[in-house]
């Protein structure tokens, strides 16, 4: 078989692969979001502990993963705190899970503690967000619109639209695979996944329109950060450890981050707009 041959093998089966966990994933996270409780909550925590571990052993100079436990509990115990507004819990789980990585940290201690206390605000804090925000009345409705904004519907969409459509590259040294087409591809789809959910819901206003259009913009933005690190640490994709529950899309970092900016929107529309 030809290189040619392969490669196009290769991509096809990749293609299905990201297919088949698109039509797995999608509706099991909506029943989840709507099932809410104890079961959503361990999904988020699941969810942030693996984001956890790539982005510790990205961090960590030789891979290892055990770098990655002290993050992890002071992320999931983060999270739990935002979800509670306590905010000295918050600030206590940031400054401890610092603290403690950089008496581990004999060489560089200093940039241990920067590293750690960085990535528990860019995963952990927009975990908890999440977690609050299902806790509100029509907590559900708010968290599918999130999801909608960010992974569940834009990055689907921009993958789309690149694939089938994308000739001119947008981002060629952060992200050679974006392409202008996508990204307006993935603009529309998140747009109009919300904008369904808005009209359903009869909460159609200028304030939730414009919520329903920012937030793709910032699920892209998200994206595009989360490619910038990759390319500044030579990582190619996020998975360590063969753990990827979702086959042919990377690890898990790269599926919600768009949904890490997307959060801090979402959290200020609520507290302002809703209440």
């Amino acid at each position: 078989m030809s290189p040619v041959h392969s490669t196009g093998s290769q991509d096809y089966r990749n293609f299905l692969r990201r297919t088949a966990t698109v039509v797995v994933a999608i509706p099991l996270t909506i029943a989840l979001i709507f099932y809410g409780g104890e079961v959503f909550t361990a999904f988020v925590c699941a969810l942030l502990a693996l984001a956890m571990l790539e982005m510790a052993t990205m961090l960590d100079g030789e891979r290892r993963t055990r770098s990655a436990i002290l993050p992890i509990l002071a992320g999931v115990g983060c999270a739990f705190a935002f979800q509670a507004q306590a905010w000295g819990a918050v600030l206590g789980c940031l400054g401890i899970g610092a603290g403690l990585t950089s008496l581990l940290q004999r060489k560089h201690p200093l940039r241990g503690a920067v590293q750690t206390a960085l990535m528990l605000a860019y995963l952990a804090l927009p975990s908890g967000i999440v977690l609050w925000v299902r806790t509100l009345p029509d907590g559900h409705w708010w968290v599918l619109c999130l999801f909608l904004s960010s992974f569940m519907g834009t990055d689907v969409a921009a993958y789309v639209g690149g694939r089938y459509f994308g000739k001119r590259p947008i981002f060629p040294r952060i992200s050679p695979s974006k392409t202008l087409e996508g990204v307006l591809m993935g603009w529309l789809g998140g747009f109009l996944a919300v904008l369904v959910i808005l009209i359903h819901l009869e909460w159609v206003s200028a304030s939730t329109v414009l919520l329903a259009a920012s937030a793709p913009l910032l699920a892209i933005l998200g994206d595009l950060l989360e490619s910038y690190l990759k390319r500044r640490l030579q990582v190619k994709d996020s998975a360590v450890m063969g753990i990827n529950p979702f086959p042919g899309h990377g690890g898990v970092l790269d599926r919600v981050d768009s949904m890490l900016t997307v959060a801090w929107l979402y959290a200020w529309y609520i507290s302002v707009w809703v209440g």
